[in-house]
């Protein structure tokens, strides 16, 4: 009858710890409402998700393939690719808060005709412009996740900085840009 207890025991134990470490595909909801608000003047595309797949209770591989598109009469920015990344839950429960780091390789053009005088600013305001090349980021995030039977929520703050290749043969030419990422994550545990 003990075997029996501490099977069962042993058994839910198991069970409540396989919630936390199933992968579970984010959506951003900022991201998605900034496509519903195009106008005639402006194209706005940003597709943007984040993947986690957990190693154990601790640990969590984090994928953020995204897309950003941005068409008007005066700019077009297009910027396509991936971060990668560590997600360490603080009290290795799975969930709770946690530390991430990650790095990115995106493709990057923007081609921008209005003057340094106008108003203007485009949506990735601190990336060059009139230029096409490479970035590669580097960034630190503080975050906090919560996660249900088949719903898990996501919210983090992050500090890095880009640098743009635009010479990948001359390192003399790289530039360097510092940014801030605030993030909002809604997914499903599968």
């Amino acid at each position: 009858m003990r075997i029996c207890i501490v099977l069962l025991i042993l058994f839910i134990s198991y069970a409540n710890a396989q919630d936390s470490t199933g992968v579970s595909i984010y959506f951003h909801p900022l991201s998605l409402t900034v496509n519903l608000f195009n106008t005639e003047e402006e194209d706005l595309t940003v597709i943007y998700s984040t993947i986690e797949n957990p190693f154990n209770l601790s640990r969590s591989l984090i994928v953020k393939p995204s897309l950003l598109m941005e068409r008007n009469i005066d700019i077009t920015l297009f910027r396509l690719g991936s971060d990668i990344g560590i997600r360490h839950y603080v009290r290795g429960k799975g969930k709770g808060f946690y530390l991430q780091e990650q790095i990115g390789i995106f493709y990057y053009k923007n081609k921008n005709v209005r003057s340094d005088d106008d108003v203007y600013s485009p949506i990735l305001v601190f990336y060059p412009a009139n230029t096409e090349s490479f970035l590669l980021d580097v960034a630190g995030y503080l975050g906090h996740s919560w996660k249900y039977a088949k719903l898990s929520v996501f919210a983090d703050i992050g500090f890095g900085a880009a640098i743009a290749d635009n010479n990948i043969i001359d390192p003399k030419r790289f530039r360097f840009y510092p940014f801030i990422d605030i993030n909002l994550g809604i997914g499903i545990s599968i």
